[in-house]
C-alpha cells in the first residue's frame, strides 16, 4: 500500500540520511547484533510480468553492493537462499516468479544492509489474475516465507545452487490495470487514441479497507504495453464532461 511513514519519508530510501525514527530503530536493531541474513519483505506494483504475458506474483532479489553489482560472497548466500524458494515454488507457479533489477540503489536499505556484509532476501508480492485483494498472493507470499527459512536453516551459509536464481526471469514493465483501446474523443477532428487506466491504492480514515480507484495513467499510442483487461472501444461513444482525458486524473468517463 505506502512505504511513506506519517512525515511522508520513503524509510526504504532513507538508510543514509535517517530522517525518519523508524530507520534509526531499523538499524540500532539490525547493528546490535550479526545476523546470518536478512528478509527485506515488500509489494510491488500490477505494473510488473514475468514474460509480458503472465504477471509477476512473486519478484525476488539479491541486491547489488555497488553499482558494477558484483558477485559477492553475501550476495550468492542470498541468492542461493532464492534459488531454493524457486525452486519449490515454480511447479506451483511456473510462470509467475520474476527476478527483480539488481541496479545499484545507494540509499536505499536492501543495498545498504548488503554492503555492511547482511546477506539479504528482498521479496516482491504482486498481482495475481483477478486478485487485487491479493489473496493468492499472500497465500504464495506466506510460502515463499516458509521455504526461506527452511533453506536458511539448511545452507547455513553455504551458497551451494546459486547459479539457479539466474534462471529466474526478470522482470518486465509492461502492463496497465486497464487499457481502453480505439477511443474516439469528442474533439472537432478525428482522434482514436488508446487510454491506460492504472489504480491508486487510497485507504481513508472512515474505512479499514483499501480502496481502489482509477486513474488515468497514458494516453495515445500505447501499443507496446498491454491491459490485465483491455476493452475494444471501436465503434462505441466517449461519454464525458469533458473533451479529452487528463493524465494523473481520477476517471470520470465512461464508454458506451
Amino acid at each position: 500500500w505506502t512505504r511513506r511513514n506519517i512525515l511522508e519519508i520513503d524509510i526504504n530510501r532513507d538508510f543514509l540520511k535517517e530522517s525518519s525514527i523508524e530507520m534509526k530503530i531499523l538499524k540500532k536493531q539490525a547493528f546490535s547484533k550479526k545476523y546470518d541474513y536478512a528478509l527485506n519483505l515488500h509489494e510491488q506494483r500490477t505494473i510488473f510480468s514475468t514474460d509480458f504475458e503472465n504477471p509477476a506474483t512473486l519478484s525476488f532479489l539479491s541486491p547489488s553492493e555497488d553499482v558494477d553489482r558484483n558477485l559477492t560472497e553475501n550476495r550468492k548466500k542470498s541468492m542461493a537462499v532464492i534459488a531454493d524458494i524457486y525452486q519449490q515454488l515454480k511447479s506451483e507457479i511456473p510462470n509467475n516468479i520474476g527476478r527483480y533489477t539488481d541496479t545499484f540503489y545507494p540509499t536505499s536499505s536492501g543495498d545498504n544492509f548488503m554492503k555492511a556484509g547482511i546477506p539479504v532476501v528482498l521479496f516482491e508480492g504482486g498481482h495475481f489474475i483477478d486478485d487485487y485483494k491479493r489473496e493468492k498472493t499472500r497465500e504464495f507470499y506466506t510460502k515463499a516465507l516458509f521455504y526461506a527459512l527452511q533453506a536458511i536453516g539448511n545452507l547455513k551459509g553455504n551458497v551451494s545452487g546459486y547459479e539457479s536464481y539466474f534462471e529466474i526471469p526478470e522482470n518486465k514493465e509492461s502492463h496497465y490495470d486497464i487499457i481502453y483501446r480505439n477511443v474516439r474523443l469528442n474533439t472537432d477532428f478525428e482522434c482514436v487514441l488508446d487510454i491506460a487506466v492504472q489504480y491508486k491504492e487510497i485507504k481513508t480514515e472512515a474505512s479499514e479497507e483499501i480502496e481502489f480507484i482509477p486513474y488515468v495513467a497514458e494516453v495515445g499510442d500505447i501499443g507496446k504495453k498491454k491491459g490485465w483487461k483491455e476493452i475494444d472501444c471501436t465503434g462505441k461513444k466517449f461519454v464525458c464532461d469533458k473533451k479529452y482525458p487528463k493524465i494523473d486524473a481520477p476517471v470520470e468517463f465512461q464508454i458506451i
